[in-house]
């Protein structure tokens, strides 16, 4: 079949082969219940992978100016190609960590291929054709999933920065509510901010955290946007 998608590809003819190793991949009513050790859904992934990134550096080549052909001779065969990687994804079937574990080449030119035919579709193009953004935005929600993430990595660093903003909004409101104590109700709205900010640097620079924040203000920002 790789050997047929190479000779024919982008050709409308690949279709059937496309539509067909979909219905391979497909994990329906759990028949791909392969034994843990055995390497079976690492095999076929590697061949899906093949077969997407033979087909897909094709077909991003190819410039269709008819709008009435630009479905059949480009968009199907794409939407086909995100299909099966998104049942490869979501079929329970095969074992990402090793392929990252390895650094196995088929699941970062399967997933550069993809995110290449992703980019090729113009969003007008996308929203026109309801298989195609059908495929594409079930595809996304497939990467989103927790094969290619480590859920347990992620949990521990989402809970470790809730722990830092926990304990710099407690400083911070801490050292408000003394600087609030020290004011005297009788000065000026310009006398007290003064106040209260240097008794909130007094306060909340006894901790080397607070310090640290103050003078590196991206810190917590940084983070945030790594853990998204």
């Amino acid at each position: 079949m790789l050997r047929a998608v190479e000779a024919w590809s982008p050709d409308p003819i690949v279709s059937s082969l496309l539509a067909f190793y979909s219905e391979f991949v497909h994990n329906k009513s759990q028949r791909l219940g392969f034994e843990i050790s055995p390497p079976n859904g690492i095999l076929m992934f590697r061949d899906a992978s093949q077969i997407v990134c033979s087909f897909g550096s094709q077909i991003i080549k190819q410039i269709i100016t008819d709008e009435n052909q630009k479905y059949e001779f480009k968009y199907k065969n794409m939407a086909t190609c995100f299909s099966i990687m998104s049942k490869c994804l979501g079929g329970r079937y095969i074992n990402f960590g090793v392929l990252w574990l390895y650094q196995d080449k088929a699941i970062n030119e399967a997933l550069d291929m993809i995110i290449q035919l992703m980019m090729n579709i113009p969003m007008d193009d996308l929203m026109s054709f309801p298989k195609l953004s059908l495929s594409f935005f079930h595809l996304l929600d497939e990467l989103s999933r927790e094969q290619l993430m480590d859920s347990l990595v992620r949990s521990h660093a989402c809970s470790s920065i809730f722990n830092i903003c926990s304990y710099v909004i407690k400083e911070t409101e801490k050292a408000e509510r003394e600087a609030q104590k020290a004011s005297t109700s009788d000065a000026s709205s310009r006398r007290r901010s003064s106040v209260a900010s240097g008794n909130m640097n007094q306060i909340a620079g006894n901790h080397w955290l607070m310090t640290y924040l103050r003078q590196f203000t991206q810190t917590l920002p940084t983070l945030m946007s790594s853990v998204f």
